[in-house]
């Protein structure tokens, strides 16, 4: 029988050759690492060079700017190249550019995609805009800072209107024809809603460094980053914002809209800390246009029925969001924090009972989550192995746990504010039925008895 050749140990001689090489290869993976960290960087020092030049050619950098900028380019495609890819690098890293044409060669020649040298300088390796501070883009609006926010469709950079000298917020679309098409959709959901109280109000839309450029109002942040320092466990503070947020919802769907994804992040206030308005309708749709995704909104705030995958599924989603948004303004905790769709409804189950037989005959994912017959739960645990749960029944309440929220923090409420959380917790309970059918509506939320005691 043939001895297979790598059966035996190589010999010193072969060590001593081998050690030198893989010390070099590994300098040289590490070199490539910090390079990818440091191309962006060096794609934003390249705008400014070109945005001084133009401004005040006098204070360019003396070196000789196309030079500096085809080596910057050579090198970042050096690092493609060693990297062994023969195909757009944005193929591999972004699962949405399949409609990109192929822009680099193994021997990095540029192919096709004339837009790609002003690309290289604006955007990152994922189709993200790489704005700086002080940049002026759309002709009218200044970067004062380019880190408020990032998405999977977008960045969000803060600006000065300089024809206004107001701050707005500007949401730059990555380079994609699918997330265009989502952006400008977005764009005209906005529309709708021009003048409205409590909904963030759009100004305007322009195409920069052809990325799709929405303008907003600059408000002061979001739910998310107050709710510790403006309503928790202030009952009064609470009422007010939820009653603010329902009528926004309220808005959206006397217009036939889904907003599909709301939660504190999505719901901004103003400077004052007494305003607020519903953001972002990236996943906002009509009621029609309703299709099974398991996966639709945040998974928090992320209704039953779109676990299950019901096809029959609409507004009752939205309002299943603000019940779970509305106990997080209260006692500052999230209420389900399912770490997937499977422990969410173990979650959903231990505070709000059985699943609706009828329910459970709609969803096109059920199947995941339950036996045949409804009987039984198929529950993933925390170390990943499956465990049957019979008769699962009830074991947890809202009202209770907002209570011991409110124990821990030592403060003394009167009758009337001690009447005020028992309703809140009423309202939440009919926002999170599980139910759809029977949920309270956002117009029927604002009749609540909650908002009735001043």
């Amino acid at each position: 029988m043939r001895r297979s050749s790598f059966s035996r140990s190589p010999s010193p001689e072969v060590r001593n050759t081998l050690e030198p090489l893989k010390k070099e290869y590994n300098t040289e993976i590490n070199s490539l690492v910090e390079k990818d960290h440091e191309n962006k960087n060096l794609k934003i020092e390249i705008k400014k060079c070109k945005a001084l030049s133009v401004e005040n050619p006098e204070s360019a950098p003396s070196r000789d700017k196309p030079k500096f900028e085809d080596e910057i380019k050579q090198e970042i495609q050096k690092e493609d190249n060693i990297a062994g890819s023969n195909v757009d690098f944005e193929e591999i890293d972004d699962i949405f550019a399949s409609d990109t044409e192929q822009v680099i060669s193994k021997d990095g020649k540029l192919l096709g995609n004339p837009s790609y040298n002003k690309r290289l300088e604006c955007d990152d390796d994922d189709g993200y805009y790489l704005s700086y501070i002080g940049e002026i883009i759309g002709n009218r609006y200044k970067v004062s800072s380019n880190s408020t926010g990032k998405g999977m469709f977008s960045t969000v950079v803060k600006c000065v209107d300089m024809e206004t000298q107001n701050e707005v917020a500007i949401k730059i679309i990555r380079i994609n024809d699918m997330m265009r098409s989502t952006g400008e959709k977005e764009y005209s959901f906005f529309k709708k809603f021009r003048g409205a109280p409590n909904i963030v109000q759009v100004q305007g839309s322009f195409i920069h460094q052809n990325h799709l450029c929405i303008v907003f109002e600059w408000l002061h942040g979001s739910l998310k980053n107050c709710i510790h320092n403006i309503s928790k466990h202030n009952i009064r503070k609470t009422q007010d914002l939820a009653f603010q947020i329902l009528q926004g919802l309220k808005l959206v769907h006397e217009k036939g809209l889904v907003h599909a994804d709301l939660k504190p992040e999505n719901i901004l206030i103003d400077s004052g800390r007494k305003t607020i308005r519903i953001s972002d309708f990236g996943s906002m749709h009509y009621t029609s246009d309703a299709s099974p995704a398991c996966y639709l909104v945040s998974r928090f705030y992320r209704a039953p029925e779109i676990i299950l995958g019901c096809i029959s599924y609409g507004q009752p989603i939205d309002v299943w969001s603000i019940g779970c948004v509305l106990y997080e303004c209260f006692t500052g905790d999230i209420l389900f924090k399912g770490r997937t769709n499977n422990d969410m409804i173990k979650l959903i189950m231990e505070y709000r009972g059985n699943f609706p037989k009828r329910l459970l005959n709609q969803g096109v994912f059920t199947k995941n989550h339950f036996s045949e017959c409804f009987t039984q739960f198929k529950w993933i645990n925390l170390q990943g192995m499956l465990q049957i749960i019979k008769n699962h029944t009830q074991s947890k309440n809202i009202y209770n746990d907002m209570i011991d929220s409110v124990n821990s923090s030592e403060i003394v409420y009167s009758e009337t504010e001690q009447t005020l959380i028992r309703r809140l917790s009423n309202l939440i309970e009919r926002c999170l039925i599980i139910d759809p059918k029977k949920r309270i509506s956002a117009k029927e939320a604002l009749e609540h008895p909650f908002f009735q005691l001043k």
